[in-house]
């Protein structure tokens, strides 16, 4: 990005409700312009800001705003698409669940909508506070789910689809040969 570009107010900066943690790529809606989800929030107990996981069409000049998940006071700070762009992985804090993408593939008309579509999942952490930091989707079925995080274990989920919800089974846990946190999953 040149100098330039970087100097034209709006060109590349959005203003959004909320503080945004992670953005998912949903593809390109036409030459101009790209569809993604974000997800993010300020604690809105807290800070009045809800926690939110937004749907937007993004160009050079313009954030246009499909659909929104309130997710009360849970605050998401991770998202990762898969399923063929149908499903969208979020995680709070030391858990996930699975939300339904409707309408929001690119090309796609009609209604749009996010939607939480499975139980919420907990990671069997055992520090304090622990935190998942980072998800995977393998290939676009979707299948299989690595889910990593504080304690350094690598968990692989099986993610099954029924009657427009998911279900997780959790196939392996990978003891971490490091100490650190699992921060990248990609």
């Amino acid at each position: 990005m040149n100098r330039q570009a970087m100097d034209r107010p709006g060109r590349f900066c959005y203003t959004t409700a909320s503080p945004v943690f992670s953005i998912a790529y949903l593809g390109e809606v036409d030459e101009n312009s790209h569809r993604v989800v974000c997800a993010g929030g300020g604690g809105s107990s807290r800070s009045g800001v809800k926690n939110t996981i937004t749907a937007a069409d993004v160009d050079e000049s313009s954030l246009k705003v499909l659909c929104i998940l309130d997710t009360g006071k849970e605050l998401c700070s991770y998202v990762c698409v898969g399923r063929n762009k149908s499903m969208l992985v979020s995680i709070f804090n030391n858990g996930f669940c699975l939300c339904k993408l409707r309408g929001l593939r690119p090309g796609l008309r009609g209604s749009k909508a996010i939607s939480i579509a499975s139980q919420m999942y907990v990671s069997d952490l055992k520090m304090t506070d622990p935190s998942i930091n980072c998800c995977a989707v393998d290939g676009a079925d979707g299948d299989l789910l690595a889910v990593g995080g504080d304690d350094g274990k690598l968990r692989m989920w099986a993610v099954l689809e029924a009657r427009d919800r998911f279900s997780c089974t959790l196939k392996k846990a990978f003891s971490p040969a490091h100490a650190a946190p699992i921060t990248d999953c990609s």
